[in-house]
């Protein structure tokens, strides 16, 4: 089985100068969870509205459960609740090197 077989719904799109309040409503317009950033024919990035945050403080393992039990795979690193970076489920693998 391949992935084509197996994807039922067409891609959902924006362009990069689409608001964050357009791309709310289209993601509930169309009941998607994420939108495909397009910018001259080529994907430039995604919009999601699943954000999860944890304390730069939190253990590693902490995150990865967030990112499991959440379907997700990045989270926002916060500093006294404000945003210091990002990381992502292949930056967690990376340091079992």
């Amino acid at each position: 089985m391949d992935v084509g077989s197996i994807c039922e719904r067409p891609a959902v799109t924006c362009s990069p100068a689409t608001t964050s309040a357009d791309a709310a409503r289209l993601m509930h317009q169309h009941n998607v969870g994420c939108l495909i950033v397009v910018h001259h024919g080529a994907m430039a990035g995604v919009v999601t509205n699943s954000v999860i945050e944890v304390d730069q403080d939190a253990p590693a393992a902490y995150a990865a459960w967030q990112m499991k039990a959440n379907g997700v795979h990045h989270v926002v690193v916060v500093i006294d609740g404000e945003p210091s970076g990002m990381i992502s489920s292949r930056d967690l693998l990376r340091g079992f090197d």
